[in-house]
């Protein structure tokens, strides 16, 4: 049997503005948020996708140093899969080069959407590390994953695809790490699709895949997963991120799966549910009824920008198109349905006496979860092209460009370099000082879905999404007092107290219980009160190296090892029997 290892680039990581950008809550969705923003670690998902549907011995490297890469591909292997985003162009030429010398036999697989920055370097860079990838590696991999490495093994590649042995993400307080603040919860992912039709002048997915979308999972796959992480989780609720740029796009197959949770005898709406991204033209082609009947917990909104133009001018991103943005947000609250919004700042319509009411908009949509980039041209997407064509890439741009933070990949028609960072910042400090933290934000939303489902008429929403409800925000209420007493605003503390007085009126007193866990909440968040105001260090990110170990002839669960000294591997912690998930 074949031996494969797959790999992402080595570390230790840079930070970029003070920030990990393997860290999405972080750089990202919670950035800013003071003491309460919560710091996680995403694994690498399309290494374990494909280490779990291929017919090999495949281990999956994350987080190597350059010793720790040595040293396993001493071991042998038959081909060496290394995943490339744009940063990392430098490091990935480096790995093959020793690649090629340590282990002359081993075929080298190149892959991942960094692969579009190959062909037509940023004018920063020299373009020999690309043109080495390029005439070195063994295989360039523009296509769906597993698919490419069945047809490299000689397997069929259009098998099913089993996305059981996955990770889990992991989510914490810097510095508190393995403190539980939220028991029962998942962290879980699952791909539907590659691929976008909707075919965003800046999108690197539309760009890979021809503005096509490839489908991974059909609805009952992806309804299988869905069970399969609830008795991984216990049997608990659990909600799951469906990996596929507009999933709300394809009503068909949202129905279909929708209609598949809710004849569910086993969970049903009760337990299963899942986060997607949409986009406020597809989001409005579904009531808010529908959408929870059909399973959606949260979604991911592009907004991009509040001001009409981002539809009708040369930029054309269609998907925001959308009579009444603040009426869909506004139902989308009242109803529960979690809301991760982005925003873009320096489109060619943006101006210094403008751009400030677009932020000031989005913040008043109060998104639960926000991304706030810059207009980024990525080689290989149709703004690169566009920009290029027209004399605006900035002639200094280099792969580290391609990124969140960056100071401008092409030259702004009103603003100059570096002087977006501003807005950025300025537009993270709005969100936390009038809406608070996201956690408080989540709380909310799931207080108004439970009091808007409790008073349907329909059924399904009453009898299955209340009490799904009704268990997240009383397991949650604990938050509400640190929420209050460490608010960045007596804007934000007024909410929260009178959100407080809201659970009151539809729950009545906190229990004993209740109370014990808030006390313990305050005394976290005061810890991270104190860690927040020293200073901030700049020591790159280097976790531990995490080995996995996808091979049948010593285990039917992946072996897990963790660290240089990590010891013998232990199997991944998988259910997959109802019976075994009660027992846990």
């Amino acid at each position: 049997m074949k031996r494969v290892l797959l790999t992402n680039p080595y570390g230790p990581y840079n930070l970029e503005w003070g920030q990990n950008q393997y860290d999405i809550l972080g750089s990202r969705l919670q950035r800013g948020q003071g003491p309460f923003t919560l710091t996680s670690q995403t694994p690498c998902l399309a290494l374990y996708l494909i280490a779990e549907n291929i017919n090999a011995r495949t281990t999956v490297m994350e987080y190597p140093h350059i010793e720790d890469f040595v040293e396993e591909l001493k071991k042998g292997y038959d081909y060496l899969g290394i995943q490339l985003i744009a940063m990392t162009v430098h490091k990935v030429a480096r790995m093959i080069s020793i690649a090629k010398e340590v282990a002359p036999q081993t075929k080298i697989v190149i892959g991942g959407y960094g692969v579009l920055n190959l062909d037509d370097p940023p004018p920063g860079e020299s373009g020999e590390e690309a043109r080495y990838i390029l005439e070195t590696a063994d295989h360039i991999c523009r296509e769906e994953g597993v698919g490419f490495m069945r047809k490299l093994l000689g397997e069929a590649p259009a098998k099913p695809i089993s996305q059981k042995y996955l990770p889990l993400n992991s989510t914490s307080f810097p510095g508190l790490e393995g403190k539980n603040f939220s028991a029962k919860g998942m962290a879980a992912m699952a791909l539907v699709a590659l691929g976008c039709p909707n075919g965003c002048e800046f999108c690197c997915t539309s760009a890979m895949f021809k503005k096509n979308k490839i489908y991974v999972a059909t609805p009952e796959e992806t309804f299988q997963t869905l069970k399969h992480y609830c008795r991984r989780n216990g049997g608990e609720a659990t909600t799951v991120s469906l990996m596929d740029e507009d999933l709300l796009l394809n009503q068909d197959y949202v129905r279909k799966l929708g209609k598949l949770i809710q004849e569910d005898k086993e969970f049903g709406l009760r337990k299963l549910s899942y986060f997607c991204f949409g986009d406020l033209r597809s989001i409005t082609s579904y009531s808010m009824e529908e959408l929870l009947e059909c399973g959606v917990d949260s979604i991911w909104a592009g907004v991009e920008s509040s001001i009409n133009d981002v539809v009708t001018s040369e930029h054309k991103i269609e998907k925001r198109t959308c009579d009444d943005i603040k009426s869909t947000f506004h139902a989308m609250e009242q109803y529960g349905i979690g809301i991760t919004a982005s925003m873009v700042l320096g489109w060619d319509f943006h101006t210094r006496e403008n751009i400030e009411q677009d932020i000031d908009f989005f913040v008043g949509l109060g998104p639960s979860a926000y991304q706030i980039t810059f207009l980024t041209a990525c080689p290989g997407t149709e703004l690169y092209n566009r920009m290029k064509k027209i004399g605006r890439i900035n002639p200094k741009m280099t792969y580290r460009d391609v990124q969140q933070c960056n100071e401008g990949t092409f030259i702004f028609k009103n603003f100059e370099m570096g002087e977006l960072r501003n807005y950025f910042d300025l537009a993270h400090k709005k969100l936390y000082e009038n809406n608070g933290p996201g956690l408080f934000r989540s709380f909310q939303l799931n207080l108004n879905g439970y009091e808007t489902c409790k008073n349907s008429r329909r059924p399904l929403l009453r009898e299955q999404k209340a009490p799904f409800f009704a268990e997240r925000v009383q397991r949650t209420y604990p938050i509400l007092e640190a929420c209050a007493q460490f608010a960045p605003s007596e804007t934000v503390r007024r909410k929260v107290r009178e959100t407080e007085e809201k659970y009151r009126s539809l729950f009545g007193e906190p229990t004993e219980e209740q109370k014990l866990f808030s006390q313990g909440f305050c005394g976290l968040i005061a810890q991270r009160v104190e860690q927040v105001k020293e200073p901030k260090s700049d020591a790159p990110f280097d976790p531990p190296v995490l080995r996995t170990h996808y091979d049948l002839q010593r285990s039917e669960v992946p072996l897990v090892q963790v660290g240089r000294d990590g010891g013998e591997p232990v199997p991944m912690q998988v259910f997959d029997e109802p019976q075994a998930a009660a027992t846990c």
